[in-house]
């Protein structure tokens, strides 16, 4: 029996933010990856052109959308649509194609809370003054 590739992907958000998203995407291959990431992070000449790529953007994104748990404030359901998408506010669009980068890239998000700090470094306590020149012999 072969490998069965599992291409889903749990995408992960700054639980302060968005408390109990949960939304899962379909892996993306090299070429995707990079084609979503280069229409994402392109600069803008004009408004028009900006457009046009966000059309793009989202055409090849949204389809990489499998599950969300998104609803109304009265508890519906939110479809996951490219239609819905589009009407979901920048900060939400921009936190769920960047954990899909995130997660296609392999990169994890920070953890939530700082690791405990322990002593002060003993390289911090060295003094860094130039050393005094050796007398020629």
């Amino acid at each position: 029996m072969g490998y069965v590739v599992d291409e889903a992907l749990t995408l992960e958000f700054d639980p302060e933010t968005f408390p109990g998203l949960e939304v899962t995407a379909a892996d993306g291959s090299i070429d995707e990856y990079f084609e979503i990431y280069d229409l994402y992070y392109r600069k803008f000449d004009d408004l028009k052109a900006a457009r046009k790529d966000v059309a793009e953007l989202l055409a090849l994104f949204v389809p990489k959308l499998v599950s969300w748990n998104c609803e109304t404030k009265d508890g519906q359901p939110i479809p996951l649509d490219r239609a819905h998408f589009d009407k979901r506010g920048k900060r939400f669009q921009n936190a769920v194609i960047e954990a899909w980068l995130e997660g296609v890239s392999g990169v994890s998000r920070p953890l939530s809370t700082p690791s405990p700090s322990g002593e002060q470094s003993v390289a911090e306590s060295i003094p860094m003054e130039p050393l005094s020149e050796n007398p020629p012999s």
